[in-house]
């Protein structure tokens, strides 16, 4: 009798990890707290806002200097705050998702996070584990493993501790058991030069990035240029070149949006959020809004579009009890299919049990999506009897048939397809050679049944949703070209031959040759995880947003590949790693709801911005006209960056709070990566609110400065004017589109509300609290003044309503 395995002690552990390390595969790390830090600074806004400073301090204006240095700290902080708060949910969701692994430790079985396994571990192997290390076998019964990942053979390997064989991370155990130790763990294994290749595989900045991106640079360049024209016009009217400085530096203060890259984080923490409500896990902020821009979705049948509750529910059996054997002894009850066929022969009154009492499996060659079939070689008494399952017109190719039997099967096999069937066969050769037990050809046939597999209620409804979303959705089966056909013609996809093809022809095309032709294809047929990767790729090529389903060791480089990786809830763990966004419960309308989450993500971002450009452009607008009027400035640094405190604080980040997606499935999908991430119709709302603004607010202050003869009076009223009004447009904001009177759940977003009720105090704070107002330079004002105020604030809303409903008409 063998020694019992003992296993290593707690402090042995410790040992073994210091020294090797902990078993996690290679992947790009995540943030670290001085890695979100200077995150902050990536924007060339940021930037732009530190030369500012920096300008200020150089030039003797010390307390503009650490304003702006205040504001930059507190923009920073918010954003750092609200990216190391997304990050440790994202951290939390993904335990839950942790494999595990069972190892033998101190004598006992222990069930530990699989990234805990080191070297010198006994870890106890069962039927569909996947390999957690690189190791030896010590043990094994019948011990079967799939290296496909490492090998790309589809046949399993027979282990055997005699032979000294290994076993290695990633690879999948098909049936027996085992035990092995680790001798290899994390991105030393053989495994971990894949992750190496996933790493090294480049992937296309998302369309938000791009468009801020994009945005950024364009609004730099026109608050460099603008602040240039406004100092070499005050030096040909003569003024001093100091103050013309001063000038241009309140200037590019006004512009700067400042709290943009916080706001836009906050919103895209709002969507992840919302989506895994929806039973969507988003891996990363910037996949949130990538899924809104998605033009293409290519998806698999079984489990997304069908219930995955499959049921034999035909037969055309030539020799019935062949046929279950086949069915039995080829079945690891691992996924949906083979529980379907197991309880399928159980209830027709076949006892697995006793088969497996009287034969024993001496050659194995698990099914695979390439060579869609499994063989299985069994001893009985003296006799050697080889059973093969799996796509029928394969295992026709392997079968000793007149031509008269084969056409007839394929009749009946075409006809059965036509229906929506999927199809299994089965084939047997009794008196195998031991010899060559690989060879597979003057089999008998044995039968073939018919499984369906469901569609889901709301499939058929949700690929409606997708089309007048403006999504492309490509099915890609694994299925017979007819079985295919009927299932989607069941989903209300009515296809001509041109839009269906077969794995077999995508191998005859180059990749230029299936860019042409890919864009009328609906329905991929017979098709390989190696082929997902092609797809991906030629869609890409094409200029689309692709989003690609798919759940095992094969589909990772297709996922990593695609805009949107979307891994199932069941999937393999390398499959998880390289997604972007798992769906918890495996369900296309889960996709469709995580569109919708992406367009609202994009929505609130757009209207945020165009918020925040309305009050910085009338800022402009008011100095560069307040110059050519030669006037003084109506605003100091201390008054703006209040006014942003108010205005592009707590207000702007509840903006994105809005929650309201009427119509948003509705429209097609936005291209940041070639348009501008504002409209024209946007840019024009901004340019004639902005002007009104700054012609109101010109004219106020002009009266005060002039006419009155108190420019610290004219200053506070302007001050004044600007936040209020801010505060009260802002309403017409929440959605661009729609006139405030058509608006739906207008008082919903009770954060906007109180922000605006924050913005106000802090309004009155200032001008009123003695000290402060004395900093900002600002004088008490009287009632007739917040008259003035509160008119030219209606009139500014009113006149905003009116070019919306200009619009929406």
């Amino acid at each position: 009798m063998s020694k019992p395995l003992i296993g290593l002690t707690n402090k042995e552990v410790v040992r073994s990890r210091n020294e090797h390390g902990e078993n996690v595969l290679p992947h790009k790390k995540e943030g670290s707290i001085i890695g979100l830090i200077l995150s902050q600074f990536e924007s060339p806004l940021i930037y732009l806002l530190i030369g500012v400073s920096i300008i200020s301090f150089l030039f003797g204006e010390q307390q503009d200097g650490y304003l702006i240095l205040a504001v930059l700290v507190i923009n920073i902080s918010i954003g750092f705050y609200q990216e190391f708060r997304a990050q440790k949910t994202l951290d939390a969701l993904k335990q839950l998702l942790e494999p595990i692994t069972t190892v033998i430790r101190e004598g006992k079985r222990k069930r530990i996070p699989t990234r805990e396994v080191v070297v010198g571990d006994f870890i106890v192997l069962g039927a569909g584990d996947v390999v957690p290390a690189d190791g030896k076998i010590i043990e094994s019964v019948n011990l079967l493993i799939k290296e496909a990942v490492l090998t790309g053979e589809g046949e399993a390997v027979s282990k055997d501790p005699e032979f000294d064989d290994q076993a290695y991370m990633g690879t999948t155990i098909l049936s027996g058991n085992g035990i092995m130790e680790a001798e290899v763990v994390g991105v030393n294994t053989k495994f971990g030069q894949i992750g190496k290749e996933l790493i090294a595989i480049e992937q296309r900045e998302t369309p938000l990035q791009v468009s801020l991106e994009k945005f950024s640079k364009v609004l730099s360049v026109l608050v460099i240029i603008t602040a240039l024209i406004i100092f070499l016009v005050g030096i040909y009217y003569d003024n001093e070149p100091l103050s013309m400085l001063r000038y241009a530096i309140v200037l590019a203060v006004a512009v700067i949006p400042e709290g943009l890259p916080v706001v836009v984080t906050v919103i895209l923490a709002l969507g992840m959020r919302r989506i895994l409500k929806q039973k969507g896990l988003v891996k990363n902020l910037i996949s949130v809004e990538t899924l809104g821009a998605t033009t293409v979705i290519c998806t698999d049948k079984t489990g997304t579009l069908t219930t995955g509750n499959m049921q034999v529910v035909l037969e055309d059996l030539k020799d019935k009890e062949k046929t279950y054997q086949a069915f039995i002894v080829n079945n690891e009850q691992r996924t949906n299919i083979e529980i379907a066929l197991w309880d399928y022969v159980h209830k027709n009154g076949f006892d697995a049990k006793k088969f497996f009492e009287d034969y024993e499996k001496i050659y194995l060659e698990p099914f695979s999506s390439a060579s869609k079939y499994a063989l299985t070689v069994c001893s009985c008494a003296k006799s050697k009897i080889g059973y093969l399952t799996g796509a029928p017109e394969i295992l026709l190719d392997f079968c000793k048939l007149s031509k008269e039997e084969k056409d007839k099967i394929e009749g009946e096999i075409n006809k059965l397809a036509a229906q929506g069937y999927r199809l299994l066969a089965a084939a047997y050769q009794e008196n195998v050679d031991e010899a060559n037990p690989k060879l597979k050809s003057s089999y008998i046939w044995a039968g073939l049944i018919g499984i369906t597999d469901p569609l889901r209620e709301d499939a058929a409804a949700n690929l409606r949703k997708a089309e007048e979303a403006g999504i492309d959705v490509k099915i890609i089966t694994g299925d017979y070209r007819v079985t295919a056909e009927k299932i989607a013609q069941n989903l209300g996809l009515h296809l001509n031959q041109s839009q269906i093809i077969e794995g077999s022809e995508i191998d005859s095309m180059s990749a230029n040759e299936l860019s042409k032709v890919i864009g009328v294809k609906k329905l991929f047929a017979r098709v390989t995880p190696e082929h997902k990767l092609k797809i991906v790729e030629a869609l890409q090529n094409n200029g689309e947003v692709v989003a690609m389903t798919g759940d095992g060791v094969n589909d990772v480089l297709a996922l990593k590949k695609a805009d949107i990786g979307i891994a199932m809830g069941n999937a393999v763990e390398v499959a998880k790693e390289a997604s972007d966004l798992i769906l918890l419960n495996n369900n296309f309308s889960t996709i469709i709801s995580t569109v919708e989450e992406g367009r609202l993500v994009y929505k609130n971002i757009r209207k945020v911005i165009a918020y925040i450009l309305s009050n910085s452009f009338a800022e402009m607008i008011l100095i560069f006209g307040a110059l050519l009027l030669r006037l003084p400035a109506p605003l100091a640094v201390a008054q703006i960056l209040w006014i942003h405190l108010i205005c592009d604080g707590p207000p702007d980040i509840a903006l994105g709070f809005d929650e309201d997606k009427t119509g948003l499935l509705k429209q097609k999908p936005h291209d940041t990566r070639k348009e501008f991430i504002l409209d024209r119709k946007t840019r024009t709302l901004i340019v004639f609110i902005s002007l009104c603004i700054a012609f109101l607010s010109l004219m106020i202050f002009r009266h005060f400065y002039l006419v009155v003869g108190n420019y610290q009076l004219a200053q506070s009223i302007v001050f004044a004017f600007l936040s209020i009004i801010s505060l009260t447009y802002i309403l017409s904001y929440k959605d661009l589109e729609i006139p405030i009177v058509r608006m739906k759940k207008f008082f919903k977003n009770k954060i906007l509300l109180w922000s605006l009720v924050y913005g106000y105090i802090l309004t009155f704070i200032a001008v009123y609290l003695p000290g402060l107002n004395e900093a900002l330079e600002v004088t008490p004002l009287e009632p007739i003044h917040w008259l003035i105020i509160l008119i030219g604030a209606v009139v500014i809303s009113i006149g905003v309503e009116l070019i919306k409903m200009i619009r929406f008409k």
